[in-house]
Order: C-alpha cells, then sequence, then structure tokens
C-alpha cells in the first residue's frame, strides 16, 4: 500500500516500499485544469523539461547522465484524464550504487530549471508540433479524439485535445511560456509516486527537499459529469480516401463517477465490448464479418462509453445498425451469466497490475483522480460484489450522443 505524505503545499508524495523489483521507479504527475486557453503552453512546457535544463542542456546531455546512472530511464508525456491536462514525468533506475539519490536530483534540475527560451524552446516547439500530427497519422486514436471535440464543443474541456493545438504553437513566445511554466511549479497540484526499496524517511525528506519552492495559490480542479444537450446522436462524417473506416459511437450516462456507478459501468463494458467475448465482435466481426475490429471502452471520469470499430466503408449503416441493436437488447436484459463473464473478464486483466512498478503506480494515481482510496486486491473484491442490478442500470442509462465516421 503506498503511504501518502504532504511535503508542501499541494505536492504529495506517495512511496510503496517493495524490494521485489530490481529498480526504483519514480513518476511525477503535473496537474492542471485542461483548458482552450492553456492546452497548447502546458503541452510546450513538457516538450521544454524533456529536451534540457541548465544543467543537461540538450536530449544529448540527459542521454549520457542516464547512461551514467547505469542505463538510466527518464520519460516525459502529457495525457488527459476528466477535465485533467497532466505533465507525466517518468524515471526508472537500477537500485544500489546510489541511483535513487542522483535521480532525485536529477528530476529537481530537469523539473525546475527547464530552458524555456532561444534554440531549445525552438526545438520543442519542432517537437510538439511532430507529436501532434503522429496523433493525426493514427487514425484510430485521431477518430476518438475528433470525436470528443465534437461532441464537447466548448462547453466541456474534456474536449480540449492533450496535447493542444498545433497551429497555436508557433505563436507562443518565450516571456508567455516563462510565465505558464512558472505557474506550473508553483501553483499546479503535484503527485509524485515512488516504487522502491529505500528508506522510507530518508525518501520523504530528500523529496521535501528537492520540491521545497514557493509555492501559492494552488489550483483547485473539479471534475464534472458530460451534460447531454441533443436528444438524437449528432453525426460527423470526415472524409480522408483511408481504406479501412474508424468508426466511433459515444454513449453517455448522465451518472456520477462513484464506486458503484462506476463499477456498474465497467462491467457493461466488458459484456459489450470486452475483447473476443464481448457482444459486438461476436454479433458484427464473428457473425456478420462487417469490421476488421471492434471494442469498447470507458472514460471512467466522464462516465461515457465509447464503441470502436474498423469497418469496410460500404458497411457504414449495417455496423451502426448493429451496434445500436446490440445496445438496446442489453438494455432489455442482462442475465447473470453475462454479468459472472464480465467481472471474470476485468478481475483477469487487472490480475497483473502488481507485476511491474509502472503499472501498479498507474493504477494507484488512477484511483487518486477518481478519489477512491482502492488497492488492486480491493477493486477487484468490488468488481466482484457488482451486481446484474447495478449493471442494468448503467445500461439503461446509456445514451446515444455521437457518431463519428473517418473513412
Amino acid at each position: 500500500m503506498f503511504k501518502t505524505y504532504e511535503i508542501n503545499q499541494g505536492i504529495r508524495l506517495h512511496y510503496l516500499k517493495d524490494s521485489k523489483f530490481k529498480t526504483n521507479t519514480i513518476a511525477v504527475f503535473i496537474r492542471t485544469k485542461l483548458s482552450v486557453e492553456n492546452a497548447t503552453k502546458t503541452a510546450l512546457v513538457a516538450e521544454c523539461i524533456k529536451g534540457g535544463c541548465k544543467k543537461y542542456v540538450t536530449k544529448q546531455n540527459i542521454a549520457v547522465v542516464l547512461e551514467e546512472m547505469y542505463g538510466s530511464v527518464f520519460d516525459v508525456s502529457v495525457i488527459k484524464r476528466g477535465d485533467e491536462q497532466i505533465i507525466y514525468t517518468y524515471f526508472e533506475g537500477i537500485r544500489g550504487y546510489d541511483v535513487f539519490e542522483k535521480s532525485v536530483e536529477f528530476l529537481g534540475d530537469v523539473l525546475y530549471s527547464s530552458i524555456i527560451k532561444g534554440s531549445a524552446l525552438k526545438k520543442a516547439k519542432k517537437s510538439l508540433k511532430e507529436s501532434i500530427e503522429a496523433v493525426r497519422d493514427d487514425k484510430g486514436e485521431y477518430a476518438v479524439e475528433k470525436m470528443i471535440e465534437k461532441m464537447c464543443g466548448q462547453k466541456d474541456s474534456f474536449g480540449v485535445p492533450a496535447l493542444g493545438y498545433s497551429k497555436e504553437v508557433d505563436g507562443i513566445d518565450e516571456d508567455t511560456l516563462d510565465k505558464h511554466y512558472n505557474h506550473l511549479m508553483t501553483s499546479a497540484p503535484m503527485d509524485i509516486f515512488i516504487v522502491g526499496d529505500g528508506d522510507e524517511d530518508n525518501v520523504g525528506e530528500r523529496f521535501k527537499e528537492i520540491f521545497s519552492g514557493a509555492r501559492c495559490n494552488i489550483e483547485e480542479i473539479k471534475h464534472s459529469e458530460y451534460i447531454s444537450s441533443s436528444d438524437k446522436p449528432q453525426v460527423f462524417l470526415e472524409n480522408q480516401q483511408l481504406n479501412q473506416g474508424k468508426l466511433c459511437i459515444c454513449y453517455s450516462t448522465g451518472l456520477k463517477a462513484e464506486k458503484k456507478s462506476l463499477m456498474g459501468l465497467m462491467v457493461l463494458n466488458e459484456i459489450l465490448g470486452g475483447g473476443a467475448n464481448g457482444r459486438l465482435f461476436l454479433q458484427v466481426r464473428e457473425k456478420e464479418g462487417l469490421c476488421y475490429s471492434i471494442g469498447s471502452f470507458v472514460f471512467k471520469h466522464k462516465m461515457l462509453l465509447v464503441v470502436q470499430a474498423g469497418i469496410d466503408k460500404k458497411a457504414y449503416d449495417k455496423v451502426v445498425g448493429l451496434v445500436e441493436n446490440a445496445v438496446n437488447d442489453i438494455k432489455k436484459e442482462i442475465d447473470e451469466k453475462a454479468v459472472e463473464e464480465g467481472k471474470k473478464g476485468i478481475i483477469k486483466a487487472y490480475q497483473g497490475i502488481g507485476d511491474t512498478p509502472v503499472e501498479r503506480i498507474n493504477f494507484a494515481f488512477s484511483m487518486t483522480l477518481l478519489g477512491l482510496e482502492l488497492e488492486p486486491e480491493e477493486f477487484m473484491e468490488e468488481i466482484k460484489k457488482v451486481t446484474a442490478l447495478q449493471v442494468a442500470e448503467a445500461a439503461k442509462a446509456l445514451k446515444s450522443e455521437i457518431i463519428y465516421f473517418l473513412k
């Protein structure tokens, strides 16, 4: 179990002492409200952190010091969770040889003395635009992002892309970005997760020293439910002359992301689109042969269920009809056997969470954002408790919001 301490205003340290792994793993999550105004700037700050700092000026300098720390791993990415945009800084280094001590200092350097100007900023802008373009090149990921953007519009920050907007990148000047960088480091909530075997008190003190900078006006980030505003689903077709069409259908529930409702929706999702045993796969692919792939997933913080499929473009109408029929059928009747099979599928997927430090950290952070104090074993026990009634309530709450087809 992670032990949690507040080491500075708005900064929490979560430490799991575990000697079964050969490495110490550190993840720093810098959290901010997702917004049209700041999304691109936040993503650009992440690129600057990744690109170098005053002590290690370039990525090449960083690569050298990582190699000196016995091939340690360092990366920075940007993720979106509900109404939050998060800079995710990751470090993994071998146990012993003073690597942990050096890693703490290294993280302090790259986070608190990033270079936000000159050639470093120019390189960061180029890298960010390439990352945004890479999302566009991944047609499945792009279709989901555009679907959410179209569905949410300006009314819900969840519609803002995690990496911001390519058209804004070049217009961000040094002063503007430096001001935003300072805001993040002084006012953004941070969660630091560590899995390692170091002395608990020593670990806490070292991080307290590194993250001891002045903090004020800590952001208060609240997650809001998605509010449906239309009786009929919106339909968007985008033509990119693809060989394989990408279909996304999003269903809202109007439910809050609370434990009982969330667990019910997760089991429903497993029954509907959980891999080769899901109803969608069995009916649309196996029985009708109308898609290359099909499944579903849940945006937990927004309690949205998304059906995603790769299909022959000519099969669009038939596949949409079959998905609608499958959802309507599951609304009418949920049998106990399907619920039990759905629960088994989820439990099987979560049983390996403790096998790697990064999975352990990602799970714990996800639970933190959802406000659920659950260990993996406790989470699986909660899944086991889900009833057919809970699943039926989630199914009846499903409302088709948007059909997005990239062809």
